[in-house]
Formats: structure tokens, C-alpha cells, sequence
């Protein structure tokens, strides 16, 4: 069985690692999303498969779409990760996955309320 990824933030070139590692496995990546036109152009040679959105609740709104990976500048992972899984994704972030005590808490309160996995890759 095959799952659908996404990305969205491609800030850390850490972002292949999780992909190809994801990809290895059998899943297929669908899209991604960055603001970022440096990172975003070798990143859609890379992977021309993958479909470049202009908004990334296009990405999170994807019911086919299983898991979200970011990479997106650490004070914007977790916000990232929330918003993935209140949309009924799972989640894998590159270290850190949040910045603050504060954004662990919250991880920790959506997670439980939703039941997905939130996940770092290391």
C-alpha cells in the first residue's frame, strides 16, 4: 500500500533526506509548497513528479494527501505540523520541530485531540 506525502517549507535541504527516505518506502509525493523560489526550483527538478501549489491549503485540503513533511524555518514548524494535523495529516518535521516550550504544548494538545503522528526526523 502506497501513501501520498506532501511538503510544504523546504527551508533545510534536510528535505531530500525525508523525502527519498519516504520514497524508498513506496510512497508517492504529490506536491509541495514553499515561498521560497530558491529552494523551490531544485527542489521541483528533483522531483518533477511532484506538483508545485501557489497555496498550501490546497495541500492540507487533499484528502488523498496521508503526510505533511516540512522543513520550513524551525520557528515555523510547529505551525506547520498543527495546522497538517488538524487537517487529518500525519507529520514528520526535520529537528527541531518547534522553538519553544510553548509550540511542545501545543503539538502535544492537537495530537492528542486528533490522534495523528507528529514525528522528527533525524
Amino acid at each position: 500500500m502506497s501513501i501520498k506525502i506532501a511538503a510544504i517549507g523546504l527551508t533545510h535541504s534536510h528535505i531530500y533526506g525525508q523525502v527519498d527516505c519516504l520514497l524508498r518506502e513506496g510512497a508517492t509525493l504529490a506536491g509541495f509548497w514553499s515561498d521560497e523560489e530558491d529552494v523551490s526550483v531544485p527542489f521541483a527538478e528533483k522531483y518533477p513528479q511532484a506538483k508545485r501549489v501557489a497555496d498550501r491549503r490546497e495541500l492540507l485540503e487533499d484528502p488523498s494527501i496521508a503526510m505533511i513533511l516540512t522543513s520550513a524555518i524551525p520557528s515555523k514548524r510547529a505551525e506547520i505540523a498543527i495546522a497538517a494535523m488538524r487537517a487529518g495529516k500525519d507529520v514528520m518535521s526535520d529537528k527541531p520541530g518547534m522553538t519553544s516550550l510553548a509550540q511542545l504544548a501545543e503539538i502535544r494538545q492537537v495530537q492528542e485531540e486528533t490522534g495523528r503522528i507528529f514525528s522528527v526526523c533525524y
